[in-house]
């Protein structure tokens, strides 16, 4: 009887081991890091949509509105830049806000626009 049976495992098996966890934990942090990165970008897109609107209904809100303007709000922690002006139609007034904010070191812009009397 051949008694030269291998118990426990190789240094191969090891290895292969070792390659497949270190690739899954790679996988993991990659997956992770991507998704905070998109939670931090629409969370500056929200935060300048809400700044945009809020100007909106202000404006609305007034019985003169100014033709145009910059101002500075901070929403959510994000500093954002917006920049408005009014078109007088024969029938309503149409506001054009532009909200520009930084997020990680980029500059965006958004568009938000609506109608007063």
């Amino acid at each position: 009887m051949d008694r030269n049976l291998e118990k426990g495992a190789s240094i191969i098996e090891i290895l292969i081991a070792i390659m497949i966890v270190t690739v899954s934990v790679l996988g993991i942090a990659s997956f992770s890091r991507n998704t905070s990165r998109t939670y931090r970008s629409s969370r500056g897109t929200d935060a300048a949509y809400v700044a945009g609107q809020m100007l909106v209904a202000d404006l609305s809100a007034r019985a003169i509105v100014p033709e145009s303007g910059t101002d500075t709000i901070t929403v959510d922690n994000i500093s954002c830049i917006r920049s408005w002006s009014v078109k007088d139609t024969s029938f309503f007034k149409k506001v054009v806000v532009n909200v520009s904010y930084d997020l990680m070191g980029v500059s965006k812009q958004v568009k938000v626009s609506g109608v007063t009397n």
